[in-house]
């Protein structure tokens, strides 16, 4: 099965689409506060995941605190059909986001 290594950007305000292949999973392991020197703003930045059914909190970080988090989330995808969904961020910082797709070609259904 090959993989492949995903590196995105995801800012405050503007939603990240994010399409899987058929028969896909996507890991997010590591999601870091991008550094931005002229901004001295201070809060709780939040990532979240927004799927077709619900949303869920990926990480939330404090801009004082700790400024990454190795949330280890798994998102799936049926054989059959590619799929989309939504990261989204809030709070005053962007989140640099990293993971791993890995797609099972051989499971694919032919039609």
């Amino acid at each position: 099965m090959p993989s492949r290594f995903v590196s995105l950007t995801v800012t405050p305000g503007v939603d990240c689409k994010v399409i899987l292949p058929p028969c896909s999973a996507l890991t997010l392991s590591n999601a870091a506060l991008a550094a931005q020197p002229k901004s001295a703003a201070f809060g709780r930045c939040v990532l979240e995941c927004d799927l077709a059914t619900h949303s869920f909190v990926v990480c939330s970080l404090l801009t004082t605190g700790v400024r990454q988090a190795a949330p280890e989330i798994t998102i799936t995808n049926d054989p059959d059909e590619p799929a989309w969904f939504f990261l989204k961020a809030s709070g005053p910082h962007s989140f640099h986001v990293l993971g791993r797709l890995i797609e099972d070609k051989a499971t694919r259904r032919s039609s």
